[in-house]
Protein backbone atom coordinates (compact mmCIF):
# COMPACT_ATOMS: atom_id res chain seq x y z
CA UNK A 1 0.00 0.00 0.00
CA UNK A 2 3.05 2.36 0.10
CA UNK A 3 3.65 2.36 -3.03
CA UNK A 4 0.18 3.24 -4.14
CA UNK A 5 0.11 6.30 -1.34
CA UNK A 6 3.12 8.26 -3.27
CA UNK A 7 1.04 7.67 -6.97
CA UNK A 8 -2.18 8.85 -5.68
CA UNK A 9 -0.68 11.71 -4.17
CA UNK A 10 0.92 12.87 -7.71
CA UNK A 11 -2.93 12.15 -8.94
CA UNK A 12 -4.11 14.48 -6.46
CA UNK A 13 -1.96 17.10 -7.24
CA UNK A 14 -2.30 16.67 -11.24
CA UNK A 15 -5.68 16.76 -11.12
CA UNK A 16 -5.75 19.60 -8.72
CA UNK A 17 -3.90 21.37 -10.32
CA UNK A 18 -5.49 20.95 -14.12
CA UNK A 19 -9.07 21.88 -11.92
CA UNK A 20 -7.35 24.71 -11.15
CA UNK A 21 -6.16 26.10 -14.36
CA UNK A 22 -9.82 25.28 -15.24
CA UNK A 23 -11.51 27.01 -13.03
CA UNK A 24 -9.07 30.70 -13.72
CA UNK A 25 -9.72 30.14 -17.34
CA UNK A 26 -13.49 29.96 -16.77
CA UNK A 27 -12.72 33.31 -14.11
CA UNK A 28 -10.73 35.47 -17.01
CA UNK A 29 -13.36 34.66 -19.87
CA UNK A 30 -16.31 35.69 -17.08
CA UNK A 31 -14.51 38.76 -16.33
CA UNK A 32 -13.83 39.56 -19.83
CA UNK A 33 -17.13 38.96 -21.13
CA UNK A 34 -19.02 40.25 -17.45
CA UNK A 35 -22.05 42.50 -18.03
CA UNK A 36 -21.92 44.36 -15.00
CA UNK A 37 -18.72 46.03 -14.44
CA UNK A 38 -16.35 45.66 -11.62
CA UNK A 39 -16.66 49.44 -10.81
CA UNK A 40 -19.03 52.56 -11.93
CA UNK A 41 -16.17 55.29 -10.76
CA UNK A 42 -15.25 54.95 -7.27
CA UNK A 43 -17.98 52.47 -6.32
CA UNK A 44 -17.66 48.91 -6.23
CA UNK A 45 -19.67 45.61 -7.04
CA UNK A 46 -21.66 44.57 -4.13
CA UNK A 47 -23.89 42.34 -4.77
CA UNK A 48 -25.08 41.28 -8.25
CA UNK A 49 -28.37 38.93 -9.16
CA UNK A 50 -29.18 37.66 -12.22
CA UNK A 51 -31.65 34.82 -14.21
CA UNK A 52 -34.90 34.29 -12.68
CA UNK A 53 -33.92 36.69 -8.88
CA UNK A 54 -33.32 39.18 -11.26
CA UNK A 55 -36.33 39.05 -13.73
CA UNK A 56 -38.61 38.91 -11.16
CA UNK A 57 -36.93 41.84 -9.12
CA UNK A 58 -37.44 43.97 -12.42
CA UNK A 59 -40.68 42.72 -12.73
CA UNK A 60 -41.96 43.39 -9.30
CA UNK A 61 -40.74 47.34 -9.76
CA UNK A 62 -43.16 47.43 -12.69
CA UNK A 63 -45.23 45.82 -10.84
CA UNK A 64 -46.33 43.62 -14.23
CA UNK A 65 -44.00 41.25 -16.26
CA UNK A 66 -41.77 43.70 -18.51
CA UNK A 67 -38.35 41.72 -19.15
CA UNK A 68 -36.62 39.56 -21.17
CA UNK A 69 -35.34 36.27 -20.57
CA UNK A 70 -31.67 37.38 -19.77
CA UNK A 71 -31.36 40.30 -16.74
CA UNK A 72 -28.75 41.65 -14.49
CA UNK A 73 -28.87 43.52 -11.38
CA UNK A 74 -25.49 44.94 -9.86
CA UNK A 75 -25.54 46.52 -6.18
CA UNK A 76 -22.59 49.25 -5.89
CA UNK A 77 -21.51 50.97 -3.15
CA UNK A 78 -18.58 53.68 -2.47
CA UNK A 79 -15.54 53.31 0.23
CA UNK A 80 -15.43 56.68 1.11
CA UNK A 81 -12.17 56.38 1.55
CA UNK A 82 -10.70 59.31 -1.21
CA UNK A 83 -14.02 59.65 -2.74
CA UNK A 84 -18.03 60.75 -1.47
CA UNK A 85 -20.27 57.37 -0.15
CA UNK A 86 -22.65 56.60 -2.75
CA UNK A 87 -24.42 54.23 -3.80
CA UNK A 88 -25.93 52.70 -6.99
CA UNK A 89 -27.91 49.84 -8.65
CA UNK A 90 -27.54 48.76 -12.59
CA UNK A 91 -30.04 46.63 -14.12
CA UNK A 92 -29.40 45.57 -17.57
CA UNK A 93 -32.35 43.71 -19.72
CA UNK A 94 -30.75 41.38 -22.48
CA UNK A 95 -33.71 41.44 -25.51
CA UNK A 96 -33.58 39.63 -28.74
CA UNK A 97 -31.85 42.26 -31.02
CA UNK A 98 -30.85 45.82 -31.00
CA UNK A 99 -34.23 47.09 -32.49
CA UNK A 100 -36.16 45.81 -29.72
CA UNK A 101 -33.96 47.12 -26.94
CA UNK A 102 -34.21 50.84 -28.55
CA UNK A 103 -38.00 50.25 -28.94
CA UNK A 104 -38.04 49.68 -25.34
CA UNK A 105 -36.02 52.67 -24.72
CA UNK A 106 -37.73 55.09 -26.65
CA UNK A 107 -41.44 53.69 -24.76
CA UNK A 108 -40.02 54.05 -21.38
CA UNK A 109 -38.69 57.56 -22.42
CA UNK A 110 -41.90 58.54 -23.52
CA UNK A 111 -44.01 57.97 -20.81
CA UNK A 112 -41.36 59.23 -18.10
CA UNK A 113 -41.42 62.27 -20.71
CA UNK A 114 -45.29 62.35 -20.70
CA UNK A 115 -45.38 62.70 -16.89
CA UNK A 116 -44.68 59.77 -13.95
CA UNK A 117 -45.76 59.99 -10.44
CA UNK A 118 -42.44 58.44 -9.58
CA UNK A 119 -39.77 59.94 -12.03
CA UNK A 120 -39.95 63.84 -12.96
CA UNK A 121 -37.41 66.57 -14.35
CA UNK A 122 -37.00 64.09 -17.86
CA UNK A 123 -34.11 65.24 -20.15
CA UNK A 124 -32.13 63.40 -22.59
CA UNK A 125 -28.17 64.30 -22.69
CA UNK A 126 -24.90 62.98 -24.50
CA UNK A 127 -22.70 61.19 -22.30
CA UNK A 128 -19.33 60.25 -24.08
CA UNK A 129 -20.89 60.24 -27.15
CA UNK A 130 -24.12 58.14 -25.97
CA UNK A 131 -27.61 59.22 -25.88
CA UNK A 132 -28.91 58.75 -22.39
CA UNK A 133 -32.27 59.59 -20.88
CA UNK A 134 -32.11 61.04 -17.33
CA UNK A 135 -34.91 62.07 -14.59
CA UNK A 136 -34.89 62.06 -10.67
CA UNK A 137 -36.41 60.33 -8.90
CA UNK A 138 -36.62 58.24 -5.14
CA UNK A 139 -33.59 60.95 -4.31
CA UNK A 140 -31.73 59.30 -6.94
CA UNK A 141 -30.30 60.13 -10.61
CA UNK A 142 -31.99 57.44 -12.65
CA UNK A 143 -29.74 57.25 -16.66
CA UNK A 144 -31.01 54.95 -18.95
CA UNK A 145 -30.34 53.92 -22.73
CA UNK A 146 -30.40 51.19 -24.76
CA UNK A 147 -26.51 49.97 -26.18
CA UNK A 148 -26.63 47.21 -28.95
CA UNK A 149 -29.62 44.52 -27.56
CA UNK A 150 -28.98 45.70 -24.04
CA UNK A 151 -30.76 48.25 -22.17
CA UNK A 152 -28.78 49.60 -19.52
CA UNK A 153 -30.92 51.48 -16.08
CA UNK A 154 -28.51 53.06 -13.63
CA UNK A 155 -30.14 54.33 -9.91
CA UNK A 156 -27.30 56.33 -8.51
CA UNK A 157 -26.80 58.74 -5.57
CA UNK A 158 -26.45 62.61 -7.19
CA UNK A 159 -22.68 63.23 -5.47
CA UNK A 160 -21.36 60.23 -7.17
CA UNK A 161 -23.78 60.23 -10.32
CA UNK A 162 -21.83 61.70 -13.12
CA UNK A 163 -18.70 59.63 -12.52
CA UNK A 164 -20.76 56.90 -12.11
CA UNK A 165 -22.60 57.14 -15.68
CA UNK A 166 -19.65 57.89 -17.40
CA UNK A 167 -17.80 55.26 -15.80
CA UNK A 168 -20.58 52.68 -17.17
CA UNK A 169 -20.28 54.14 -20.47
CA UNK A 170 -16.46 53.86 -20.48
CA UNK A 171 -16.88 50.47 -19.42
CA UNK A 172 -19.12 49.70 -22.38
CA UNK A 173 -16.08 50.22 -24.88
CA UNK A 174 -16.77 51.77 -28.29
CA UNK A 175 -20.21 52.72 -29.46
CA UNK A 176 -22.24 49.46 -31.25
CA UNK A 177 -24.60 49.22 -33.33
Amino acid sequence: MKSFNPWLRRSSVVILGAAGVVLLLYSEKNEKGAVLPAKLGEMKLAQQLSGEAAQGMIDHLHHKGVTPQENFIGFYEGNGARSPLGQATLYVSVYADATVAKEVDRKMAQRIQAGNPVFGSFKEVHVAGQAVSECMGMGQVHCFFSRGSRLYWLGVDPPVAQRAVESLIRSLGQKGP
